[in-house]
């Protein structure tokens, strides 16, 4: 059988299998847990601080999180921020703080911050 016989005989059945799929596999497992999303406007201050309900943890057990600042452009595009948790005065809860998100630049009069926490 020539070669290019061969090649127009696999290539079909090679387009045909890479189609083909198995069986779906077992569940994986469970994600990380809760998640919460905290959201407000920005403010001509020192910064924000939002406290995480009871719950998302201590200090001695944080939650993982996660701070945005936005929009930054007609995209409504959000862009990670620093922030850092603290007790809180009474020791019940984590603040989250976002210091120095004060600013609101010309062009930017409604930005915004969103904290997402996991726990």
């Amino acid at each position: 059988m020539p070669r290019y016989a061969k090649i127009l005989i696999l290539l079909p059945l090679s387009l045909l299998l890479a189609t083909c799929q198995g069986l779906p596999g077992e569940q994986g497992p469970a994600g990380p847990g809760t998640r919460i999303v905290l959201s407000g406007a920005l403010e001509i201050g020192p910064g924000i601080e939002v406290q995480l309900p009871p719950e998302a943890g201590t200090m001695d057990d944080p939650p993982v999180i996660a701070c945005y600042v936005g929009p930054y452009s007609d995209t409504d595009a959000y862009r990670e921020y620093p922030c850092d948790f603290k007790d809180a005065q009474d020791g019940t809860h984590i603040v989250v703080g976002l210091p120095g998100v004060d600013i609101q630049p010309p062009g930017y009069p409604d930005r915004n911050y969103r904290i997402v926490a996991v726990y």
